[in-house]
This record gives structure tokens, C-alpha cells and sequence, in this order.
């Protein structure tokens, strides 16, 4: 036996003999996530290659050596003929993907263990994005945070009836990330991204379907017999089409309501839609918020959350408009090094109050967002002055 994993002996034997860009050796340093388990990976007779986010018990938050071995298969199936598309799943019926690895990011604080994380997985986010093959991702259950990156640039995101998608991170002391700069500004529904982006608004299916989130939508009880189904179809003719053939033939409709229902669209079109600045959004909510029930919800779910995390997710999104993916992930970059490996405070107090001492109100610095600064958020966009995130 040669000891390499299957997946390289097929990279190396390109049906086309060409060699391969690099070599691809799969070692326990190059491929961890499988060797450990927490990512399973099969290759199908038809060129289906699908990955397991496989850490059920943590809800299959995303892990660095998930983030190392999808980034690095990636653009290697990509020139790979024996590989027809990606799919990508989550174990179990609760959860796609949670997040990312939350409290590592915060118990490291200033070790640099942070960068490497988040160069890593923005990589992957970027590496999906530019994959040419058909890549599905099955929403089942939670779909957050980290769970969006690895997920929301690929071609097909299939929502169905327990899909629960968010971006939650200023009410934990974050911004909206793995690319959210460059797809919350894009939603179709005036002010939506925006919406989203600041105060983690939770969409169900429907929501996902008719917002343009997710592509498509199947059943819940159909959700294996999808997968089945692409991992048994033909793709010898044109990929991408066999892909959405497949995804029709299962296609149902949304059950429940969505949440963001004409008058909530309306609503967020009104006071989100073009807000000259934070502060101006927060004014028009107040003065309404004795006479409208969205804007008087709205404003004490806005003071809730950290300020620095809301008045950075207000620039990021505004400046992610005119950005490419790379320029947004690279500002990006630049903010995870600042909220947590040059100051993680406002970080480390959102995940206490909201994930572990769960009846405690955080004391985030500082303690409003009429407060923030316009040098502290230059300070913050800054980042680490001079460390560039390489995207190849």
C-alpha cells in the first residue's frame, strides 16, 4: 500500500495525464479533519465527493483542520476529471453548521492562533467561491456563522423546513463575517442585508427560498433521498444542469410562514433601507417606536447587541457594496485580527453573557453606540498593519 489517502492516489491519476499543479500528499499535517474523523469524506462512482461536517455534538461548528483539509482538496477536485461535483453535509438532523469554534477564538486571544483560523477558513470561503463544479450544500437545521462560509458561495444551497439561517455575531462582541461584507449588501430586498447583518435576525426556510439565500427547497423527509440521488446520477453530460435536474425532481414548498412576511420586508425597507449613517437609523427607530411594534422590537434588540460590533457591521456593509469577494474578505481579515487577537474585550464578554453565564448582561466597551468613535473604528479596520491575507 502506498499510504496516501484515496483521494490523492485519484488526484494523482489525472485522466488527461497532465501533471498536477502541486503535489497532494495526504499526511495527517496536510489532511487532519479526516484523520481524525470529523470530517468524513467519500468519493461516489459518479464523481460525487462528499463531505460530513462530522461534530454533531458541537452542533458541527467548523473546526481549523476542517477549514485546512476542505481548502486545500478544493482547488485539486476542481482540476480533478474523476471529481463531477461537491456535496457537503452536516451529521445529524440539528445542525448544517453552528458557527465556527468559538471559544478557542476567545481563549486564544493574542497567541496568533486567531490569524491562522480566520486566513484559513476566508481562504476556504474564497477557494468555494471560485469553484467552477457544482457544490450543494443541504441546510439541514442550524446553518451560522462559520456554517454560511463553508456553504453560502458554493453553487446550490438547499434549504428545507428546519433550516435556520443567521449571521448572529453582534450579539456576541463580532462582526458578520466569512464574507457577509460581500453577500448581505447584495440581497435582493431593500435594506435586508443590512437588517441581517445587525441584528441577527433568524430566517426559517422560507425565508432563506424567497430571499434568494438558499437556491432551492426540499422536504425535510427527502433530504437522504436527495443526497442518494446525487450521489447515484449520470454526470457525464453537463454537470450543473444534472445538478438542477436532480434538485427539481425533489423541489417542495415551504410549509411555514416566513418571518420576513410583506409587512416585516416593508418595514426593513423603511428604516434600512438607506439610513444616511448608524446613528440616523437608530433616530428614525426611536421616533417611531411608540407607534410601530417593529421599530420599538428593533431598537431594544439594536441596544442589546455590542456597539462596536454594530457600528463596524454599518461600515463593513456599506463599504462591502462596491468591494470584490477577495477586497471583502481582506477587509474582513483585518477586523477578526482586531476584535480578537489585537483587543478581544467586547469578544470575550459577548460569549461569556450569551453563551455561558446565560443570565448576565454584558458590559461592552463602549457602552453605546452613540459612544464609538470614528478614530476607533479606523483603528479597527486597520487590523495588524502590514499582515495581508493570501486568498491563493
Amino acid at each position: 500500500s502506498s499510504g496516501l489517502h484515496p483521494v490523492t492516489m485519484r488526484a494523482l491519476r489525472l485522466r488527461s495525464g497532465r501533471p498536477v499543479l502541486r503535489r497532494w500528499v495526504s499526511t495527517e499535517a496536510d489532511a487532519p479533519a479526516l484523520h481524525s474523523g470529523e470530517l468524513q469524506m467519500q468519493r461516489h462512482s459518479n464523481g460525487c465527493v462528499e463531505y460530513i461536517l462530522n461534530r454533531p455534538k458541537k452542533l458541527n461548528a467548523l473546526s481549523l483542520d476542517q477549514a485546512i483539509t476542505m481548502s486545500r482538496h478544493l482547488p485539486l477536485l476542481d482540476q480533478d476529471p474523476q471529481c463531477s461535483m461537491v456535496l457537503v453535509c452536516g451529521a445529524g438532523q440539528k445542525a448544517f453548521c453552528a458557527g465556527g469554534d468559538i471559544d478557542r477564538i476567545v481563549n486564544e486571544s493574542d497567541s496568533g492562533w486567531n490569524l491562522r483560523w480566520f486566513a484559513t477558513e476566508y481562504r476556504m470561503n474564497y477557494r468555494i467561491a471560485k469553484f467552477q463544479k457544482p457544490y450543494v450544500a443541504m441546510w439541514r437545521g442550524i446553518v451560522m456563522g462559520g456554517g454560511v462560509g463553508v456553504s453560502i458561495f458554493g453553487s446550490y444551497r438547499v434549504a428545507t423546513e428546519n433550516t435556520l439561517f443567521a449571521m448572529p455575531e453582534t450579539g456576541i462582541g463580532f462582526f458578520p463575517d466569512v464574507g457577509a461584507s460581500y453577500f448581505l449588501p447584495r440581497l435582493s430586498a431593500p435594506g435586508l442585508g443590512l437588517f441581517l447583518g445587525l441584528t441577527g435576525h433568524r430566517c426559517n426556510g422560507a425565508d432563506a427560498l424567497h430571499q434568494g439565500i438558499a437556491t432551492h427547497f426540499v422536504p425535510l423527509d427527502a433530504v437522504e433521498e436527495v443526497t442518494a440521488a446525487l450521489a447515484n446520477t449520470n454526470f457525464e453530460a453537463d454537470a450543473h444542469s444534472t445538478v438542477r435536474t436532480v434538485l427539481e425532481n425533489f423541489r417542495g414548498e415551504p410549509q411555514a410562514a416566513p418571518t420576513l412576511n410583506d409587512r416585516c420586508l416593508e418595514n426593513v425597507a423603511k428604516y434600512f433601507g438607506a439610513p444616511e449613517s448608524l446613528e440616523h437609523l437608530l433616530d428614525t427607530l426611536e421616533a417611531d417606536a411608540d407607534t410601530s411594534s417593529f421599530a420599538g422590537k428593533t431598537l431594544r434588540l439594536l441596544r442589546s447587541k455590542c456597539p462596536m460590533s454594530c457600528a463596524v457591521a454599518f461600515r463593513q456593509l456599506r463599504r462591502g457594496r462596491d468591494l470584490s469577494l477577495a477586497e471583502c474578505l481582506q477587509m474582513e481579515y483585518q477586523l477578526a485580527a482586531s476584535f480578537t487577537h489585537v483587543d478581544n474585550y467586547n469578544m470575550r464578554e459577548g460569549v461569556r453573557c450569551t453563551l455561558h453565564d446565560k443570565d448576565s448582561k454584558p458590559e461592552y466597551r463602549p457602552r453605546s453606540i452613540e459612544a464609538v468613535t470614528t478614530d476607533e473604528l479606523d483603528t479597527i479596520f486597520l487590523g495588524v498593519p502590514g499582515d495581508m491575507l493570501d486568498l491563493e
